[in-house]
């Protein structure tokens, strides 16, 4: 689910239009997708007149897109099982089968939910990598940022330990100089 646009998208797909099926945007509760994410549980569609009526609120895009991305075929049942870790909503993992109604069975669902709970724990640790590099990309950065202002202020602090001695040694120079110039001409160094 995209969470700025609170809509489900598909992120692969077997057997459908590619093209047309990345353009597909499911609100939450739309058609299967959306119903099995709304309620984060199985949904088990045995006939062609179940699967209409569960997608019966496609949107008008959704709806044309769909017919699109299954090259006009009916889907003739359908088996959808939430995809979640540590109680967040991801997604929905779906099957269609166009040949026959009552291609799935109640024992077909905890298996689709068991690879969609492996497919999920993929999915989280992806997550958690990406996370990771982008994490350690910053802690780059910042590293670089921080040795950069430590050597601009050991630069500073040569800088102006060079300029006082310098000055202080031109100044003693300078006084010594005066010392000698104003000494009585008996004196001698």
């Amino acid at each position: 689910c995209e969470t700025e646009t609170q809509t489900l998208v598909v992120r692969s797909s077997f057997g459908f239009n590619a093209a047309e099926v990345k353009r597909l945007r499911f609100r939450i509760g739309e058609a299967i997708t959306g119903k099995v994410f709304e309620a984060q549980a199985p949904i088990l569609l045995r006939t062609a007149q179940d699967v209409r009526t569960h997608q019966a609120n496609f949107s008008a895009d959704n709806r044309m897109r769909f017919r699109r991305a299954v090259d006009e075929r009916a889907v003739q049942s359908a088996l959808g099982v939430p995809l979640s870790a540590k109680g967040m909503r991801l997604g929905a993992l779906l099957l269609y089968n166009f040949s026959r109604e009552a291609a799935f069975s109640d024992g077909d669902a905890p298996m689709l939910q068991a690879l969609a709970n492996q497919a999920t724990a993929a999915i989280e640790n992806a997550r958690l990598y990406a996370e990771l590099q982008q994490k350690e990309i910053v802690r780059t950065q910042l590293l670089e940022k921080v040795i950069e202002a430590q050597e601009e202020e050991r630069k500073r602090i040569a800088r102006d330990l060079h300029d006082e001695f310098a000055q202080t040694l031109t100044a003693l120079t300078m006084n010594l100089q005066s010392a000698i110039h104003n000494l009585p001409p008996e004196a001698s160094l």
